[in-house]
């Protein structure tokens, strides 16, 4: 009795393009797709066995003459070959080759891929799909405990210092006492460090104190009543936010960042427009002078090619922004496509992001930028991924 394999090739070779008109494309599509992996070498997993017995079944008044002995071997089906094994890896482990990122690695499940999807929505950070089976996380607290309660249970292996680090957290958030309130810290480290970022921690300070909860990790419970920009973007609730440029200046922007302590400052812009770059170009100068902000360097530039693109080019040198980037640098713009070597290697870091681009995400760019708390995406549409919005 000939296999169902062999007569998946046959038909192959008399042109599965030319079968019966009624037959779905699709299905078309996925005997062509099993044709070509078995002639490649690759035979068939069981679970491709089944699919492809059931489009034959499907379909078998258009493919198969009904005294066929064909039909007989649709109807008990046999195989030339034992199916295919896929290697099941489930791994949760920390990046070697990328600091300050969590692994999580799985061979292709429906379930799981949804999962990680589900999971993109809630963590801090962006997580980045590094190829069809490894995606990417920022390494956060919050982070590791929500990637190993989602994945734990599924039967994934999990690198010993994650389970350790893990359980340290667990631990921290099965106590009832809050130990992250800032006005109850403990560690001296931390705290200097905030005393040296911010000033003193203390309820006279609370505008300053909300806005680096996310960066610092701690918990703050009162709230300064201002109503201001300034003060919504302190108790912003993740560290990208959608300013509506319809509504807010950009000179107003530029002021809460700076009342805020947020210099150095970094401007990310769109790198496929001359036109509009320009245009934010002259709105970013006019802010910065409000400010009396100086030491500007713009650190993309377009090729000759039209009018705008020279025009863009001759501004920035007009504006004197084609300084050398340095520690002092107050203000620097980069293209949305294209991250500088030079800003990876001289110490130069921004304490918060303008971008006019809502594509400033999944690109180098966007991971130079993930240890910044405060990301402000200012368009006059809101980016798509659920950025809050600040009003």
């Amino acid at each position: 009795m000939i296999t169902v394999d062999t007569l998946l090739i046959e038909l192959f070779r008399q042109g599965i393009e030319t079968l019966h008109p009624q037959i779905p494309a699709r299905d078309k599509k996925v005997l062509i797709s099993l044709a070509r992996q078995i002639n490649s070498g690759h035979f068939l997993t069981e679970n491709q066995s089944k699919l492809l017995v059931k489009i034959f079944k499907e379909n078998s008044n258009h493919i198969f003459d009904p005294l066929s002995e064909n039909l007989t071997a649709i109807e008990t089906p046999t195989w030339s070959h034992s199916f295919r094994v896929l290697d099941q890896v489930r791994k949760i482990f920390l990046a070697k080759e990328h600091e300050g990122r969590i692994l999580v690695e799985f061979t292709y499940n429906k379930r799981l891929r949804q999962q990680i999807t589900e999971l993109n929505k809630t963590i801090e950070g962006q997580m980045l799909s590094i190829n069809n089976r490894q995606y990417s996380v920022p390494l956060t607290e919050k982070n590791l405990h929500q990637v190993v309660n989602a994945f734990k249970p599924q039967g994934f292996s999990i690198d010993p210092l994650v389970m350790k680090f893990y359980e340290e957290i667990s631990e921290i958030y099965e106590k009832s006492s809050n130990q992250f309130d800032v006005f109850n810290l403990s560690n001296e480290k931390i705290i200097n460090l905030i005393n040296h970022d911010i000033g003193g921690i203390s309820e006279d300070n609370l505008i300053l104190l909300n806005d680096r909860r996310l960066k610092f990790q701690y918990s703050v419970f009162p709230k300064n009543p201002e109503k201001s920009l300034k003060n919504s973007l302190a108790n912003r609730p993740s560290s990208r936010v959608w300013v509506d440029s319809n509504i807010t200046s950009l000179d107003d922007l530029v002021m809460a960042l700076y009342e805020l302590n947020r210099l150095p400052v970094l401007f990310v812009f769109n790198g496929h427009d001359s036109k509009e770059c320009l245009q934010n170009l002259k709105k970013m100068e006019k802010s910065l002078k409000n400010c009396d902000l100086n030491k500007v360097g713009i650190y993309f530039r377009f090729d000759s090619a039209g009018d705008s693109n020279k025009d863009f080019n001759a501004s920035i040198s007009h504006l004197g922004y084609n300084v050398k980037l340095d520690k002092q640098t107050l203000v620097a713009g980069i293209a949305n496509n294209k991250l500088p070597k030079f800003m990876l290697k001289n110490g130069w870091y921004p304490n918060s992001v303008i971008s006019f681009s809502n594509n400033f995400k999944s690109n180098k760019t966007s991971v130079y930028c993930d240890a910044v708390d405060l990301i402000v995406y200012y368009n006059d549409k809101r980016p798509l991924g659920g950025v809050d919005a600040i009003v």
